[in-house]
């Protein structure tokens, strides 16, 4: 699996999200390591199917939102100011359904 881009600051960026832009980063080396390559049949996960298909779903969109944060990344260490902003709005609609799903 790639390792995914982080964010870095530039001198567009204030002091004070500075401290924002480093714990986004911790984040996503957080996410990075809960990623799944396989969720195998077996375990809790060969007594029901539904739990192994949610343990699916769920790494799918954890894999999706490392995905979408890495892109992010990409436009934005790159001065990409629209790319980013559609990147992150991906993000929170990802975000939002994993939310809604987790109710």
């Amino acid at each position: 699996m790639k390792y995914p881009n982080t964010l870095t600051w530039h001198d567009r960026l204030a002091d004070a999200d500075k401290k924002l832009v480093a714990e986004l980063n911790a984040s996503l080396d957080r996410l990075n390591g809960l990623r799944a390559l396989e969720i195998n049949v077996a375990g809790p996960f060969a007594r029901s199917k539904i739990s192994w298909k949610l343990a699916a779903y769920q790494h799918g969109l954890l894999h999706r939102i490392v995905a979408l944060m890495d892109g992010a990344a990409v436009a934005w260490n790159n001065r990409c100011t629209l790319s980013a902003i559609l990147s992150a709005r991906a993000l929170m609609e990802t975000i939002a359904v994993m939310a809604d799903f987790e109710d």
